[in-house]
């Protein structure tokens, strides 16, 4: 009697210990990066953008920011613009190479863009469990994070994909996709709208 008093004990701690493990943040069904990270903002993210030079117009980077920001929203995946550059969360710069890499050291050539976390300002909330089993540590991002943009020989349609993968970065994307017809693969291309796959890695989270 004891020894099956003993067993049923050590199988409830042992269910006991396996829900608190698969507690964490939350399950999450859908998994679409290298990364065994993902973040979110406490707050509803603030987007200020602005020109570094005079390689691309304010009024073209205005429609390539408005896009990006436009397809995350729709997505589920919530920010705003604001023209204050102090109270913004995120800000968007276009420049040559050149000019980024005066004020940003870790552009590299041959990048279309960058994203700057501030790792000061995020940390780790817990985690969530991917299929109810699989840990993927849970970021809270802190700002400001800075993505930077690189101009060049580019098509309208390749600026809107650079400025919409970096700014699924900035809300928390991290790390890359391995499917290239995705705005969040790890190559620059022209697709500009986010995919099904897009959207669900990083709003169900939200």
């Amino acid at each position: 009697m004891k020894k099956k008093v003993l067993v049923i004990s050590l199988l409830l701690l042992v269910i006991s210990v396996g829900n608190v493990f698969a507690a964490g943040l939350g399950n999450i069904q859908n998994w679409y990066t290298n990364s065994s990270e993902i973040g979110r903002w406490g707050t509803t993210p603030k987007v200020w953008y602005g020109t570094l030079d005079s390689s691309m117009t304010q009024l073209t980077l205005d429609g390539h920011v408005t896009h990006a920001r436009s397809q995350w929203n729709n997505a589920g995946v919530p920010n705003s613009y604001t023209s204050d550059f102090n109270s913004s969360h995120i800000r968007v710069r276009s420049g040559t190479y050149n000019s980024i890499k005066k004020i940003e050291v870790g552009i590299q050539t041959g990048d279309t863009g960058l994203t700057k976390r501030s790792p000061a300002t995020e940390f780790s909330e817990s985690y969530w469990y991917y299929q109810g089993k699989y840990p993927k540590s849970g970021k809270k991002i802190g700002g400001p994070v800075y993505v930077y943009l690189v101009t060049g020989n580019r098509t309208a349609a390749a600026y809107k994909n650079t400025t919409t993968h970096e700014l699924g970065h900035a809300l928390g994307y991290f790390g890359h996709s391995s499917n290239s017809k995705t705005v969040m693969y790890g190559a620059a291309t022209e697709i500009t709208t986010l995919t099904s796959n897009d959207k669900v890695h990083l709003n169900q989270i939200q």
